[in-house]
């Protein structure tokens, strides 16, 4: 591995390329400039396809670690409370089409990364990226053409408007690793229904009508599934991912409560 550095602000790195945003008019800019101290133990590494293929292969021959080890940092392990969390030593784990697969991204200001192994078929993908963008929108696509699976998104249909106004409101979860208490806003805007963790600085999502009560997000593989009460109340909201499922699935508590910011 030639190619390969952890990043520091002291040194100059032959031939790395420069990261790009995304704003919200879809017009790309270079990044901020984010110091690496603050990726520091969480990230900061400089790769290149090919190195990290060559360190893939290394893991796999065990010259890194015994594959007694990495078998358990491949198990999905599950909390004191029965759930599942889809998620190992340092890898997601999922099923997809049947076959076990194991996966992480990355994301920093001006890049972003994802991997996925899916270890019966010796089938290494890894997609690196210069914009904070993320692959993950076309990353499912690619998988599923180079294992022969044909998944189309489901057909969005458009609610009225009034049957739109029943799902705002603002939901509390639970971070998935921090377990955190966060909220989610849905709100009505223009005829259409967006989601948005309040707090965060990400873009709020615009979710699509598929049938009742179930949405799909406009850029991205979330399901939004909202559940209701045997008199017909929505009291909860469930998010999950298709066809690749990333972590366990998110439940989001109705609330009464009435949000005073972003």
């Amino acid at each position: 591995m030639n190619n390969t550095f952890v990043g520091n602000d002291d040194s100059v790195f032959v031939n790395a390329v420069t990261g790009y945003s995304v704003g919200n008019n879809n017009r790309y800019t270079a990044s901020t400039f984010m110091s690496w101290c603050y990726m520091y133990g969480c990230g900061g590494i400089i790769s290149t396809v090919d190195d990290l293929l060559k360190f893939n292969n290394a893991l796999l021959s065990g010259k890194i670690i015994k594959r007694e080890w990495l078998e358990k940092a491949w198990q999905s392990y599950t909390l004191s409370n029965g759930t599942s969390i889809n998620y190992g030593l340092g890898w997601g784990v999922g099923e997809f089409n049947g076959l076990k697969y194991l996966e992480h991204g990355g994301l920093d200001s001006g890049f972003s990364s994802d991997v996925a192994f899916f270890p019966a078929k010796q089938l290494y993908m890894l997609i690196l990226s210069n914009t904070d963008a993320g692959p993950w929108s076309f990353f499912a696509t690619i998988a599923c053409k180079l294992n022969g699976v044909n998944v189309s998104q489901p057909a969005p249909v458009q609610p009225a408007v009034n049957a739109l106004k029943e799902y705002e409101g603002v939901y509390s979860f639970k971070a998935t690793f921090t377990m955190l208490p966060m909220q989610r806003l849905i709100t009505l805007e223009n005829g259409h229904l967006y989601s948005k963790v309040k707090g965060e600085d990400d873009e709020k999502e615009e979710l699509l009508g598929v049938s009742t009560d179930f949405f799909t997000v406009v850029k991205g593989s979330q399901r939004y599934k909202f559940i209701r009460d045997k008199a017909g109340k929505i009291t909860s909201l469930k998010i999950y991912t298709e066809p690749f499922k990333h972590g366990p699935d998110q439940l989001n508590i109705k609330t009464e409560a009435v949000s005073g910011g972003n």
